[in-house]
């Protein structure tokens, strides 16, 4: 079961992932930007780890 302390930071973790995979398109659509696309796959995945390493159950 899920400790109440580690509930915010799993609710960030899943705001951070939201908001990096909407990056993830928005970069990849605008050409300039494209670079940055990479980066943001990164960061929802770290996010994915995190999520995965809070809630899961001993």
């Amino acid at each position: 079961m899920m400790m109440a302390k580690n509930r915010g930071l799993v609710i960030v973790l899943k705001i951070i992932a939201a908001l990096s995979i909407i990056m993830f398109f928005v970069s990849y659509i605008v050409q300039s930007m494209r670079q940055y696309a990479q980066i943001f796959v990164f960061a929802a995945l770290l996010c994915a780890l995190g999520i995965y390493a809070l809630t899961k159950k001993k």
